[in-house]
């Protein structure tokens, strides 16, 4: 059986807006496909007097590891999502960053080996080129961190507790450094945060009050 890397991109794509389409369309919701991919709209979505409709843009990402160098074990299984847009420019192909919220008004990405999907509001990806998000879990309260900083002061390695616990190395490293995390952090687990949230879509379709005269 082909895997979805033998498939291709462009058809793993469309098999994502599908499935998108499909749990929205179990959902209850209307849902409506262009016949043409114009200005990134994969999907739409008319509320129940059609005056509000919601455009969609998915994005779909199958698991990747890298092995980096220096290292013999692979990285954490991650989805890499690509949000610039490549375009011509002087006979040359370059990638630009995209205003996504002139486009679309959610953007859907699609994590494929584990069916995972996170719908973001399209301004929270303006301006970014890409977004990469593993799967370990947002946040982890059982890790006892009074008890890992006394292991470190007693000599264990980083290495040994980020194995005892399934945390990265890094985030062992900077947690026990006191390391403020970087803005790429904070915007990943930002992106994060939106996973699953499908009630997002159901609140922006809510009609509006209207002005009593």
């Amino acid at each position: 059986m082909a895997n979805l890397k033998q498939i291709g991109t462009l058809a793993s794509g469309e098999f994502s807006v599908f499935k998108v389409a499909a749990k929205l369309g179990f959902m209850g919701y209307r849902i409506w496909k262009p016949v043409v991919d114009d200005h990134g709209i994969d999907l739409l979505i008319p509320n129940e007097d059609y005056r509000q409709i919601i455009r969609i843009q998915v994005k779909a990402s199958p698991l990747k590891t890298r092995i980096k160098t220096g290292r013999e074990k692979p990285s954490e299984p991650y989805y890499e999502f690509s949000l610039f847009s490549r375009r011509i420019v002087d006979g040359k192909a370059v990638n630009l960053p995209r205003i996504f919220s002139k486009e679309v008004d959610f953007v859907i990405l699609h994590g494929q080996d584990e069916d995972k999907y996170w719908i973001v509001p399209a301004e929270i990806l303006d301006n970014r080129r890409s977004v990469s998000m593993s799967t370990a879990p947002l946040s982890r309260p059982e890790i006892n961190w009074t008890d890992l900083e006394a292991r470190k002061a007693a000599g264990e390695s980083y290495r040994k507790l980020a194995e005892s616990t399934g945390l990265s190395f890094q985030a062992i490293y900077e947690r026990l450094k006191g390391i403020t995390r970087s803005a790429t952090t904070d915007f990943t687990n930002t992106v994060r945060s939106f996973e699953n949230r499908w009630e997002l879509i159901e609140e922006f379709l809510a009609p509006t009050d209207s002005v009593q005269p």
